[in-house]
C-alpha cells in the first residue's frame, strides 16, 4: 500500500475537509469524508466508509478497515475531493 499512499495528496484532502467540513460527532464531515485532528496538531485521521486512515508526525501512516482494494478507493476519493476544489478555483 506505500507505493498508493501520496502523503500531500491526503494532506490536500485533510485541509479541505478541515476548511469545509461540518461537525459530526467530534469530527469534520465534507463529501463523506471524516476529519478527527489529533490534539497533538500533527496527527489526524480520515475516515470514508469503514475505511480509516491515521496520519502521523513524518508522514508515517497506517490504514484500517480493509484491503489494499479498499485502501485505493480511499485514496481515489481523496484524489477527487482534490480535484473537485481545484475545478472550483478555476
Amino acid at each position: 500500500m506505500q507505493e498508493h499512499f501520496d502523503s500531500h495528496l491526503v494532506l490536500q484532502a485533510a485541509e479541505i475537509v478541515r476548511e469545509k467540513g461540518e461537525g459530526n460527532n467530534g469530527a469534520l464531515r465534507w463529501r463523506g469524508v471524516d476529519l478527527e485532528l489529533a490534539p497533538d496538531g500533527y496527527s489526524f485521521a480520515l475516515q470514508w466508509r469503514s475505511c480509516r486512515l491515521y496520519v502521523y508526525f513524518h508522514n508515517r501512516f497506517k490504514f484500517e478497515g480493509g484491503g489494499r482494494d479498499d485502501f485505493v478507493a480511499l485514496m481515489d476519493t481523496l484524489r477527487a475531493l482534490v480535484a473537485e476544489q481545484e475545478r472550483s478555483r478555476a
